[in-house]
């Protein structure tokens, strides 16, 4: 056994160390590691990475956070909120790599999230607050025009004969979500295989849509669209079998994050010959998250008081204002206290996710309270948001 002592001054990490046993006539050596960590995180603050602090337009439908390796951490404890108190979360998650991804967040949304980072002897201090806006979604819709390949005759020909309609797309949109819509005629649709594929630019990938669907007897694929978000579907024994929006075979989320330009394909192979078909119709909705440019215009000015003193903030000193929008439809919401002082409205100490209103400034409302006699800087940090959800953070 090998025991060793007084590490308290030791830095966290991982030491390499070589155990040499001699007895005289022989030597053995074995190299082992050894990990010291401390239940005190004073000394190892966590800091996290992406998204930037105050950074807009994220994509609400897959994101990912990310933070920076703490060497006295075992553990991270990730948390999302609505709001920079954290009274509620929407995301707690104890995560052992350095990143966390986020899906089917809501658009145009703020979101705070902090990191803990945790050992076995004790938890650590939380990181800085870092916040988020998700992007406004917008949709546009892509249909296939060329449909001279769109029939499998009914001939005695080779099977696994492609169809394929180009669907071409233009506007460097960066995909958050795909759907699929297509309209098929065949007597067997349990011969299909039904397929979206990515342009070449995207190395030509296939995400199968149908595989063998329904019985033998089932005909037509009426008006459906493939969505992610959907129900598996079930066959109808009428025709058509399959109708309305349906979950694909595989995830169209497979796309997301990558540049939709160029030409896509949605395909089916027949598996059996003699059974005819065609593709009637094929269209790509194409949904991207675009950053909301509605923002208000902030300006700010330093306070200058006396010791033991309180001071009136004003619109000369805080002014948020937007295009058509009021002042009471533009609300700042505390984000870190002040360290010395304290921010009040109408004689109530405010605390990290309280709000007030420009409105409130105007009237006089809201004051910095400072109780010190001698001098100091001190700060507090706010965000703005106005009634079209537009954000800032100062």
């Amino acid at each position: 056994m090998v025991t060793i002592k007084n590490l308290e001054g030791v830095l966290a990490g991982e030491y390499p160390i070589e155990i040499i046993a001699d007895n005289g006539s022989e030597t053995k050596k074995r190299k082992i590691t050894l990990k010291i960590l401390h239940p005190e995180f004073s000394n190892y603050e966590q800091t996290i990475s992406l998204p930037t602090n105050g950074l807009k337009g994220v994509s609400a439908a897959s994101s990912s956070l990310n933070w920076l390796e703490n060497i006295n951490a075992e553990s991270y404890l990730v948390e999302v909120s609505k709001t920079p108190s954290f009274n509620t979360t929407v995301v707690s998650e104890v995560e052992n790599s350095l990143n966390l991804d986020l899906i089917n967040l809501e658009s145009n949304t703020v979101y705070y999230w902090r990191v803990r980072p945790d050992n076995s002897c004790g938890n650590g201090l939380y990181s800085e607050v870092f916040s988020f806006q998700t992007g406004i979604t917008e949709c546009s819709t892509f249909s296939g025009t060329d449909f001279s390949n769109a029939t499998i005759g009914n001939a005695d020909v080779d099977v696994q004969v492609a169809v394929p309609i180009p669907v071409s797309m233009t506007g460097n949109a960066i995909i958050s979500s795909v759907t699929v819509t297509t309209d098929i005629t065949h007597a067997r649709i349990n011969d299909l295989i039904v397929f979206l594929q990515e342009p070449s630019e995207l190395g030509s990938n296939n995400v199968l849509l149908l595989v063998d669907p329904c019985g033998a007897t089932a005909a037509d694929i009426s008006n459906t669209t493939f969505d992610d978000n959907a129900d598996i579907f079930s066959c109808s024994d009428n025709t058509p079998a399959i109708s309305g929006t349906i979950a694909p075979q595989q995830n169209l989320s497979s796309t997301v994050g990558k540049d939709a330009n160029g030409t896509w394909f949605l395909g089916m192979y027949d598996q059996v010959r003699f059974q005819g078909g065609q593709i009637n119709a094929a269209s790509i909705t194409i949904c991207t998250s675009v950053e909301n440019t509605n923002v208000p215009s902030f300006i700010s000015t330093d306070i200058v008081l006396d010791g033991n003193a309180s001071y009136t903030i004003t619109s000369d000193n805080m002014n948020a204002s937007s295009d058509s929008e009021t002042e009471a439809e533009q609300i700042f919401t505390l984000v870190a206290k002040p360290k010395v002082g304290s921010l009040e409205k109408e004689s109530i100490v405010l605390n990290v996710g309280d709000t007030f209103s420009q409105a409130d400034i105007t009237a006089g409302k809201i004051k910095f309270v400072n109780t010190q006699t001698t001098s100091f800087t001190d700060q507090f940090i706010v965000d703005i948001k106005n009634s079209a959800n537009g954000w800032e953070i100062r």
